[in-house]
C-alpha cells in the first residue's frame, strides 16, 4: 500500500452544529461503512471528550450502552476501536489538545442526574459542567473524584495546588484575562472553551492522562489536533501565562548578549509583557521596527522552540506508556497547512493528517507541497470549512449535484501523491448547522478504484524544481495578517478580527512540483517549499472571547 486511505470521521448529525470536543456517540453501521470504503485509517473519529474531564472521557470509553440504543448498533469508543480493527482499519482516537471545556447543564434535585447539557431545556437545577467542577470533585454522583486519576493533586511551576484546572492552563492575554477557542464556540449557546496553554507543564500532565486512558481503550493510534499551542496564540496578541512569560525570560538569558537590546534591562526582572505594556503597546507585532521588534521576533523563535518542545515530550509519551502496555501506537498530527514552522512535529509523527488551509476544487500545486512535507511519511488530508468551497459544495451535494467536482477532490490528491479522506460527518465550524457527508454510492465507486490501483499512485515526484523561501518572513507574514494587519480588535471582548488575505509565497499554479527530499531542518532560516495556496485564516481564529457566558452575535 503505496498511502492510506482516511476516513474523516467525525460523525456530526446532518442539520446539526459540529459540537466539541465530545463526539455523536459510536456505531456499527458507521464501521460497515468505514469497511466498505476500504478504508485504512480513520481520523478524528473517538474519545474526545477528555477537554470536558477525565471522568467523561472514561465513559465514552466504556460507559454501559442502554439496550434502546444497542438495538441501533451504538457502540461504546472502545467497541468501536475493536471492531474498526476487526475490519483492517487503523483505530486512532483524538485528543483536543488546546481545548478546556464548560458547558452549562441542568440537573435533577439530587444531582446524580443530567437532564440536559449543552442544549438547555428549561428543567431541573441550572449549572456548569467541566473542567473546574471535575478539578473540584463539585458533583461526586455523576463524575469519579479528579484524586482517582491523579492521586498526589497536581502542582504549578510555582509551586501551588492546582484547584481549578480551566483556570489554571488557560492561555492569557498580556491583561491576564483567558483566552477563548473561539472558533470552536458555538455563538448563540452558553458554551465556554479556554484556548489551553501546552506550555503550561500541568496541561501536558494532564493530556497525559488523557493518552493513558486512550491506549488503555486499546487504540492503534492517538491524533494530536491543535498541537501548535501557545505559538498560535499570536493570532490574539500573544500568549502571556507565567510559563510562556518565565520561560521566555530564561531564554534570552541563555542567549548571547549582544543579541538582545539593551532597553529589556535587567533580565532578572524582565517581564515580556510588563515591557511592552510600558512602551504603551499591548500585543506582540513581529513587524514593530526597532526594540520592539527584535524582542517580539525573538519571542517568535521562543515559541517555535518550546512548540516542537512540548509537542516531543508528548509523543515520545504516547510511545513510551503504549510501550509499558506490551503495545506499539501510532502517533498522528493536523499539522495544518504543512505550515514550515510546524516542520519539526512532522518529524516526530508517523502518520501526518493536515487538515487544509482551505479546500478548494483543485488545488495541484498544494497537494505536491504538501506529499513533499510528508517526505516519507504517508499524509491522510482534511477538508475545511473557512473560505474555500465546502460552503457552497455542501447544500449542492446535499441535492444530489456536482458528485463529479467531489471526485476529482479525491482522485486529484491520489494522482498527486497524497489521500484526500472521505468526510464522513466531517467538520463545517461552529455556525453552520451541518456536517459534510460523501455520497456513499460514488464514494464506494472512488474508493475501490484508488483501492484496486495503488499501482498507479506514488508519494514521491520525478521533479526536481524547488524554491528556496525564508521560513521567518513567511511566518512573520502569515502572523500579521491573522491579527489583521495593523487595524485589528486587540482586546479581550467578545468581537473577532476581520478576515484577511492571508498570502503564503506562492499562489496556487501549475509549475511543476517541488522535490520531496528537500526538508527544512529546525531552526534554519530557510527551507524547501513550493506553493503554498492563497487563503484566509477563520475569522473564529480572532479576538478571544470574555469569561461572559452570553451569546456572540
Amino acid at each position: 500500500m503505496t498511502m492510506e486511505r482516511g476516513v474523516y470521521a467525525q460523525g456530526w448529525f446532518s442539520r446539526g452544529h459540529n459540537y466539541h470536543p465530545s463526539l455523536p456517540p459510536r456505531r456499527l453501521k458507521m464501521v460497515e461503512d468505514f469497511a466498505e470504503y476500504r478504508a485504512t485509517l480513520i481520523t478524528w473519529p473517538s474519545l474526545g471528550g477528555g477537554p470536558i474531564s477525565l471522568a467523561y472521557l472514561e465513559d465514552e470509553a466504556s460507559a454501559p450502552i442502554p439496550a434502546r440504543y444497542r438495538q441501533y448498533g451504538f457502540l461504546k469508543d472502545s467497541e468501536f476501536l475493536d471492531e474498526c480493527r476487526k475490519r483492517g482499519v487503523k483505530a486512532f482516537s483524538v485528543i483536543f489538545s488546546t481545548q478546556g471545556w464548560e458547558f452549562p447543564v441542568e440537573l435533577n434535585d439530587a444531582e446524580d442526574e443530567i437532564l440536559a447539557m449543552n442544549e438547555l431545556r428549561g428543567v431541573g437545577k441550572p449549572g456548569w459542567l467541566g473542567l473546574r467542577e471535575f478539578t473540584q470533585n463539585r458533583y461526586p454522583k455523576l463524575w469519579a473524584p479528579f484524586e482517582k486519576y491523579f492521586p498526589e493533586g497536581l502542582t504549578n511551576s510555582r509551586g501551588e495546588r492546582v484547584t481549578d484546572l480551566w483556570e489554571e492552563c488557560a492561555s492569557r492575554d498580556i491583561h491576564g484575562n483567558a483566552q477563548h477557542a473561539t472558533w470552536l464556540e458555538v455563538p448563540e449557546l452558553e458554551q465556554q472553551c479556554h484556548y489551553m496553554d501546552i506550555g503550561n507543564p500541568v496541561w501536558r500532565e494532564y493530556l497525559k492522562a488523557i493518552v493513558r486512558i486512550h491506549v488503555d481503550a486499546g487504540v492503534d493510534g492517538i491524533q494530536f489536533d491543535e498541537p501548535d499551542s501557545p505559538l498560535a496564540a499570536l493570532a490574539y496578541g500573544g500568549s502571556f501565562s507565567y510559563d510562556n512569560v518565565t520561560g521566555f525570560t530564561a531564554y534570552l538569558a541563555a542567549l548571547d548578549p549582544s543579541s538582545v537590546p539593551a532597553s529589556v534591562g535587567d533580565l532578572g526582572s524582565f517581564h515580556y509583557g510588563e515591557w511592552l505594556l510600558a512602551r504603551g503597546v499591548d500585543w506582540v507585532n513581529l513587524k514593530a521596527e526597532g526594540d520592539e521588534g527584535v524582542v517580539a521576533r525573538l519571542y517568535m523563535r521562543f515559541m517555535q522552540k518550546q512548540q516542537a518542545s512540548n509537542f516531543k515530550e508528548l509523543s515520545d509519551y504516547v510511545r513510551d506508556y503504549a510501550a509499558s502496555k506490551g503495545r506499539t501506537v501510532l502517533v498522528s498530527s493536523n499539522l495544518y497547512d504543512g505550515a514550515t514552522w510546524h516542520d519539526p512535529l512532522a518529524e516526530m509523527v508517523d502518520i501526518l493528517v493536515p487538515e487544509q488551509r482551505h479546500t478548494l476544487y483543485s488545488q495541484p500545486a498544494w497537494m505536491r507541497y504538501i506529499a513533499a512535507f510528508g517526505g516519507d511519511k504517508p499524509v491522510a488530508i482534511s477538508t475545511n470549512p473557512y473560505d474555500g468551497v465546502m460552503p457552497e459544495l455542501l447544500p449542492r451535494m446535499n441535492r444530489g449535484k456536482d458528485f463529479d467536482r467531489f471526485r476529482v477532490m479525491l482522485y486529484e490528491a491520489a494522482a498527486l501523491g497524497v489521500n484526500m479522506s472521505v468526510p464522513y460527518g466531517a467538520w463545517m465550524g461552529s455556525v453552520i448547522k451541518d456536517a459534510v457527508w460523501a455520497p456513499h454510492e460514488e464514494t464506494v465507486e472512488i474508493q475501490n478504484f484508488l483501492a484496486d490501483h495503488e499501482d498507479l499512485f506514488a508519494r514521491r515526484t520525478a521533479n526536481t524544481t524547488l524554491i528556496v523561501y525564508s521560513t521567518d518572513s513567511n511566518f512573520i507574514e502569515n502572523v500579521w495578517q491573522v491579527q489583521g494587519a495593523p487595524t485589528a480588535v486587540r482586546t479581550t471582548t467578545r468581537k473577532s478580527v476581520r478576515q484577511v488575505p492571508r498570502r503564503s509565497p506562492f499562489s496556487e499554479s501549475p509549475v511543476p512540483s517541488h522535490c520531496p527530499s528537500a526538508r527544512s531542518t529546525w531552526p534554519s532560516s530557510t527551507t524547501a517549499s513550493f506553493a503554498k495556496t492563497t487563503s484566509r485564516r477563520p475569522v473564529s481564529r480572532g479576538t478571544p472571547r470574555s469569561s461572559s457566558p452570553a451569546a456572540v452575535r
